[in-house]
């Protein structure tokens, strides 16, 4: 039963430091069936706390790293008529950073829900800069 029980420790914490804070979808299949509604219970009481843990990680390259350049398209993803030729538009988002050392190349593939959520906080980032530059000018 040890072994197990750290086998089943080990698999939430796998899940947990792959929760995404974008996504609302929580792969939970490889749980047994008993500890899939304990996990999302308490993904969704620490919502907030896996999403400033993601963000503090994610920032962590924000001072390292620099955006060099950046490129994106968008593609249709067409299903097969079993799935009535359903099309989901993605965009492909390329970053490519940069600090002194070298340069890291990120891919994102974002949904259209992804990309909105991805604009909304970039539009924030850039309103905090707006107010902090007119803060710092008086």
């Amino acid at each position: 039963a040890i072994n197990a029980d750290s086998q089943i420790r080990l698999q939430l914490e796998q899940l947990l430091r792959s929760t995404n804070p974008s996504s609302d979808k929580i792969n939970t299949n490889d749980l047994p069936e008993h500890l899939q509604k304990i996990y999302l219970n308490f993904v969704n009481d620490y919502r907030h706390d896996i999403e400033r843990y993601h963000v503090h990680q994610a920032s962590q390259y924000m001072e390292e790293y620099r955006l060099k350049n950046f490129d994106w398209n968008i593609r249709i993803a067409l299903h097969d008529e079993h799935l009535f030729k359903c099309r989901l538009p993605l965009v492909n988002l390329e970053l490519e950073l940069t600090n002194e050392k070298n340069s890291k190349n990120i891919l994102l593939e974002l949904d259209e829900q992804d990309l909105n959520k991805l604009i909304d906080e970039m539009m924030k980032i850039d309103q905090t800069m707006n107010n902090n530059d007119v803060l710092l000018s008086q």
